[in-house]
C-alpha cells in the first residue's frame, strides 16, 4: 500500500464511484472551497495496482490567526472493516499533517453507524461502530462529547432516512405512513404548484428558511454559508442540486372552492326535495358540514389573497444528490400557508424526482437532535419526518487527534 495525495480529477473519479458520500466529501465541494481560497487536500491510500482503497476531502480551518485545524468532515471514505487499510490511512495522514507546524489538530467524523434503528426505536448496537471507535482510540483520537445543537462546529450525528431503492413513485408513496401516502399522490390541489429554481433565486429560499428559523430556533444561514450553497448549486448543476419552492395561488384555490360549493349546493338541493328520508337527513348533515368547511376555506383564501397577493412562495427545500442518495439539507415554511401544504408538495416533488432517476437508493432528510422525547426542541420536526416511515441513523460522532503541544492551550481539541 502507498499513501498519496490525489489530484482533483483522481478524487473526482473516486468520489463518483461511491454509493454514499456526504456533501463535504464530494468533489464539487472541494472545487468550490478551493475557489474560495481554502486549502483542500485529497489524502488517499492506493493498493499496489493503483486502486484507491481510501480517500478523503481534507480542509484546513484557520485557527487563532496563524494556526490551522485539519478536518475530514464526514470522512474519510473507506471500508472501516478493513483495519489494515484504516490504520495505514490514519498513521500516514498523521505523519503528513505533522510536517506542517501550523496544523494543531485533526478532526474527523467518519460516516460509520453506532447503532441501528427501526423508525426511532433502537434495535441494537453496530459492531462496526464499536470496532471503529476502538481503532480510533488506539491511534490517539479523543471523542468530542458534544452534539451539533450544543456546539456550532460539531457535525450532525443523527439523521432520518428512507430507503427507496428500486421503487417507482407509486411504490414509494404506498410505503409511507397513512397520513402522507394518499396526499403525496395529488398534484396541483389547493392552488399549489412546485418550481425547480436556480442559485439566482436563492433569496426566496432564505426568506422561507428565516420564517421557519424564527419559529423553531434554528441557526440562521450566514452570508458565508449562503455563498457556499449558491456556489454548490452552480457547481453541481440541476442533476445534482435542487432548490424546490412551492407556490400558493389563493386565487386558484378560490376557484376550486367556489366550484366545490356549487356542486355541494346542487347535492343539498337534491336531498332537500321531498320525501324526507333517514338517508337524506344523514346526507344533508354531511353535505352541510362540507359546505361550512368550504366557506371557512374561502374566507381563509380570501384573507391570504388580500394580505399576500397571488402566487406566493410558501415552502422550500435545498437538496443535493450525494452518491446514490438525495440529501434534504435545509427547509423553509411560511406557517400562514399550512393549509396549502396538506399534500406535502415538496416531498411529493422530491420523491418523484428521485424515482424518475432510477438509481437513487436513499431519501435523506438529514439532521435531528437524537432526543426523541416529546420534550425535545425538534420533536415536531422528527414527527414530520417520521411520516416517511423510515429509520433513524446514528453515527459515531466527532473525534479529534492533537498534533501539537499547543493544541490544548489554544483550544483546538474541544
Amino acid at each position: 500500500m502507498k499513501f498519496a495525495l490525489l489530484s482533483d480529477s483522481e478524487y473526482n473519479d473516486f468520489a463518483s464511484q461511491q454509493d454514499r458520500l456526504f456533501l463535504p466529501q464530494t468533489a464539487e465541494y472541494g472545487r468550490v472551497r478551493r475557489r474560495e481560497g481554502m486549502r483542500v487536500d485529497y489524502p488517499a491510500v492506493r493498493a499496489d495496482d493503483g486502486t484507491v482503497l481510501a480517500a478523503g476531502l481534507l480542509t484546513y480551518q484557520p485557527w487563532k490567526h496563524f494556526f490551522l485545524r485539519a478536518q475530514l468532515v464526514y470522512g474519510p471514505t473507506l471500508d472501516w472493516r478493513n483495519k489494515e487499510v484504516a490504520g495505514f490511512f490514519l498513521d500516514h495522514l498523521e505523519a503528513f499533517l505533522r510536517k506542517n507546524r501550523r496544523v494543531l489538530s485533526l478532526r474527523l467524523n467518519p460516516p460509520v453507524a453506532k447503532a441501528y434503528y427501526r423508525d426511532a426505536t433502537k434495535t441494537g448496537d453496530a459492531e462496526i461502530g464499536t470496532a471503529t471507535t476502538a481503532l480510533l482510540a488506539s491511534h490517539g483520537y479523543q471523542h468530542v462529547d458534544k452534539e451539533f445543537s450544543e456546539q456550532a462546529d460539531v457535525q450532525v450525528r443523527f439523521i432520518y432516512t428512507k430507503e427507496i431503492a428500486g421503487k417507482d413513485f407509486e411504490e414509494i408513496a404506498d410505503s409511507l405512513t397513512p397520513t402522507m401516502r394518499r396526499q403525496v399522490k395529488h398534484v396541483g390541489r389547493y392552488g399549489v404548484s412546485v418550481k425547480f429554481l436556480g442559485p439566482e433565486d436563492f433569496e426566496i429560499f432564505e426568506r422561507l428558511h428565516e420564517s421557519s428559523r424564527e419559529r423553531t430556533h434554528m441557526a440562521p444561514i450566514s452570508a458565508a454559508s449562503a455563498r457556499l450553497y449558491k456556489d454548490l448549486l452552480r457547481e453541481m448543476g440541476p442533476e445534482r442540486s435542487l432548490l424546490l419552492v412551492a407556490y400558493a395561488s389563493p386565487a386558484a384555490y378560490l376557484k376550486e372552492i367556489n366550484a366545490n360549493l356549487e356542486q355541494l349546493d346542487k347535492q343539498i338541493a337534491k336531498n332537500e326535495r321531498p320525501p324526507e328520508t333517514t338517508k337524506k337527513v344523514r346526507a344533508l348533515k354531511e353535505l352541510n358540514n362540507q359546505r361550512d368547511s368550504q366557506l371557512r376555506a374561502r374566507e381563509g383564501a380570501s384573507r391570504l389573497l388580500a394580505q399576500y397577493g397571488d402566487n406566493v412562495p410558501f415552502a422550500a427545500v435545498l437538496a443535493y444528490r450525494c452518491g446514490n442518495e438525495i440529501v434534504q439539507l435545509l427547509r423553509g415554511l411560511n406557517k400562514d400557508f399550512t393549509v396549502y401544504n396538506r399534500d406535502y408538495p415538496i416531498e411529493s416533488a422530491l420523491l418523484r424526482w428521485a424515482a424518475d432517476r432510477g438509481d437513487i437508493t436513499m431519501y435523506n432528510t438529514f439532521g435531528i437532535t437524537g432526543d426523541f422525547s416529546r420534550d425535545a426542541e425538534d420533536y415536531n420536526v422528527l414527527e414530520y419526518k417520521r411520516k416517511l416511515d423510515g429509520n433513524v441513523e446514528e453515527f459515531l460522532g466527532m473525534f479529534v487527534k492533537p498534533l501539537s503541544l499547543l493544541a490544548g492551550p489554544l483550544g483546538a481539541i474541544s
